[in-house]
């Protein structure tokens, strides 16, 4: 409410175009927003003893800034402690993931063997260049 205060004070002379006219908008509402921003500015400033008494109601409310680092680390730990998922899509042990991803492959090829699908050694490139030959024939 008092920011829709301010900027209606604050628009006044844009609507009214005159500078005589806003002096006499503004008076006749006794220049509530430059007394206002004044006061604050009193009130709050360094030399007062209102302030001081402020900051310390508010360092009696508020917790030390350690005590709330250490509250955030420990929140922070009991977040790691129970995350199982992997953070971003890595997996918590990329070294275990990619091993895993060999001997699933390794017993593709011996399964496949086993069955008579792979006869020998796989060359890859022959594979290839085969399906690239039938497919350029049709």
């Amino acid at each position: 409410m008092l920011t829709h205060v301010a900027f209606g004070f604050t628009v006044a002379p844009f609507i009214i175009l005159g500078l005589k006219d806003s002096l006499t908008v503004w008076a006749r509402v006794y220049f509530y927003c430059p007394i206002g921003v004044a006061l604050c500015f009193a009130l709050f400033s360094r030399s007062l003893p209102f302030r001081r008494k402020l900051q310390k109601m508010q360092e009696r409310r508020v917790a030390s800034p350690k005590a709330i680092e250490k509250v955030v680390k420990e929140e922070k730990m009991k977040e790691r402690a129970d995350q199982k998922e992997p953070v971003l899509g890595l997996p918590e042990d990329p070294e275990a993931e990619v091993d895993e991803i060999v001997r699933e492959v390794r017993r593709e090829i011996e399964e496949r063997r086993r069955r008579g699908s792979l006869k020998g050694s796989v060359d890859i490139r022959k594979l290839v260049d085969d399906t690239l030959k039938e497919l350029k024939k049709k």
